[in-house]
């Protein structure tokens, strides 16, 4: 009981740290600018009534939603609160399972705290763009660390707890748990057990039923079919993340370097490890690595358009995470052999990642001796473990402390822009306050700024044409090209007046020094004009 209280207040205090500190979280930053407007529509239909990104929610398999606007009736909170509420908990489930991970390798309960604490440093995945520690509450952040609980109570042989954890999973986003249910298959093949397969075949007929009765859906998502060459176009422009041949030689390069860790780190490791680890650790990242050629076939040649939503490729990601546990491992394995030097050369990968990206040069100097103080200190305290068990958790607090405080601070690493300031928030109280519910507003000189879609959620009012709205483009053919067709219109040419409000738009907002002559702005604060259009 003692030692669950004292795990449960570290994985508290480390997810604590992975909100607040480094990498943080956002909230109307990315994909939340689009989840955001479809969650107010579904809660209160007069709004977005006249919102292109809201017309095509991409929300029926899944229950993000469902289960967000249930607590929201329930709680009575604000939507940002029940998302955030959710993803503490999901994040907390996730280092947890990350612990899990390294006490199934036989480290105590200090050392595979440490193994979480450096795991939970984060990391950008280069090429499909996404995190191993999502930002922002969304469906796949939230889906993703309940696949790694389920991993660590895998390798710990709860089979039924490991199937529950991935299924909650499942019914947040289904294709991030595909790597680890093909993986969890093997291990209960390999345990002879089938009955925790049950749990996923409900979680999956839910699914089914609740996509029926989505409502707001206008269309289904088309899984079957070709993408078009004009769409093929679009996607390239708007999403690269998903088209392997765009992707940098470096990227490649990076993801071949972390698969030699692996293989170095697995023979490290060999003596710890049962047939359970290498099922896993060798499973999830060849599945990371297949997906680059599966992907490459199935979306660039075959043009399957189930591929840029199921999005394949994101299954690298186990190919990143499974290099920082086992680097991090190795380097602990080490240690007790008194290789040190060893130790300190395993410990530059959990930190050069969160901090760099890609473990590929050129280096800055300040990269590099970051990077290195870092595993030199990780290295002190592993010995100090090792040398006086009972004396470690300072040395390991102070280890783990540096590097979420360091690498933000010293190294300026900032993961997201800082979007949220006063003047935006102006504009948005002003334009829910002042405008119709039901006004389009257009911001002609954002470009890709992401301002808009801030606006849009905010204020709760229709936005004509935004970049961020473009990622849609991944779902359905018909609002890509409207998309591109206002893109083209009115922000990389200037639309008249009379174009603009026969297109339905109301209220131009611009920045003050393109101020319009002949009109005064209906609002004005130092960052934003607004000009009424229509009547």
């Amino acid at each position: 009981m003692r030692d669950g209280l004292a795990v449960a207040l570290a994985v508290a205090v480390i997810t604590a740290l992975t909100y607040y500190v480094f990498p943080g979280h956002t909230y109307l930053q990315q994909d939340t600018q689009i989840y955001a407007p479809m969650l107010d529509q579904l809660a209160d239909p007069s709004l977005f009534t006249r919102e292109l990104l809201t017309s095509r929610p991409h929300l029926a398999w899944t229950l993000y939603d469902e289960i967000t606007l249930a607590l929201r009736r329930v709680t009575r909170l604000e939507f940002a609160a029940v998302l955030a509420a959710q993803q503490w908990l999901f994040r907390a489930l996730g280092i947890w399972g990350i612990y899990l991970i390294a006490s199934s390798l036989g480290f105590a309960r200090r050392l595979s705290l440490f193994v979480a604490a450096l795991f939970s440093l984060g990391a950008t995945i280069a090429g499909p763009a996404v995190l191993t520690i999502e930002y922002e509450p969304v469906p796949r952040g939230f889906a993703l660390p309940l696949v790694y609980c389920a991993l660590g109570l895998s390798l710990h042989r709860r089979w039924i707890a490991a199937s529950a954890a991935a299924s909650a999973a499942l019914l947040y986003h289904a294709p991030t748990t595909i790597p680890f249910w093909i993986v969890f298959a093997a291990l209960l093949w390999t345990a002879r057990r089938w009955r925790p397969l049950l749990i996923p075949s409900a979680a999956v007929a839910i699914l089914i039923v609740c996509s029926r009765l989505q409502p707001g859906v206008v269309e289904r998502q088309p899984l079957f079919s070709i993408i078009s060459p004009a769409l093929q176009q679009l996607q390239r422009l708007r999403a690269p993340y998903n088209w392997i041949s765009m992707w940098p030689a470096e990227t490649i390069a990076h993801y071949a370097i972390l698969c030699i860790v692996i293989a170095a780190a697995m023979r490290r490791l060999s003596p710890r490890l049962a047939t359970e680890h290498r099922v896993v650790f060798w499973g999830l990242p060849l599945i990371g690595i297949l997906s680059i050629p599966f992907s490459w076939l199935t979306l660039e040649v075959v043009h399957w358009s189930l591929i840029p939503q199921l999005q394949p490729l994101r299954a690298v990601l186990f190919i990143t995470a499974a290099a920082i546990v086992l680097a991090t491992a190795a380097a602990i394995q080490a240690a007790y052999d008194a290789r040190y030097i060893e130790t300190t050369a395993w410990f530059l990968v959990p930190f050069l990642i969160p901090l760099h990206k890609i473990v590929t040069p050129p280096y800055t100097l300040k990269e590099a001796g970051l990077v290195v103080f870092l595993a030199l200190a990780a290295t002190g305290a592993t010995a100090v473990y090792i040398i006086a068990p009972r004396r470690s958790a300072p040395a390991l607090a102070m280890a783990a402390l540096a590097a979420f405080f360091a690498i933000p601070l010293v190294a300026g690493v900032r993961n997201y822009p800082a979007l949220w300031n006063p003047q935006i928030l102006e504009l948005a109280r002003w334009a829910r306050e002042s405008s119709p519910r039901d006004a389009v507003f257009l911001f002609p000189s954002a470009g890709k700024d992401l301002h808009p879609g801030l606006f849009r959620a905010v204020a709760q009012r229709a936005v004509y044409v935004d970049w961020k709205g473009g990622g849609q483009v991944n779902y359905f053919e018909d609002l890509a090209q409207e998309w591109w067709n206002r893109w083209q219109s009115t922000i990389l040419r200037s639309a008249p007046d009379s174009d603009l409000a026969a297109r339905g738009v109301d209220y131009i907002v611009l920045p003050p020094a393109e101020s319009r002559t002949g009109s005064a702005p209906v609002y004005r604060n130092p960052g934003y004009a607004v000009y009424r259009i229509s009547p």
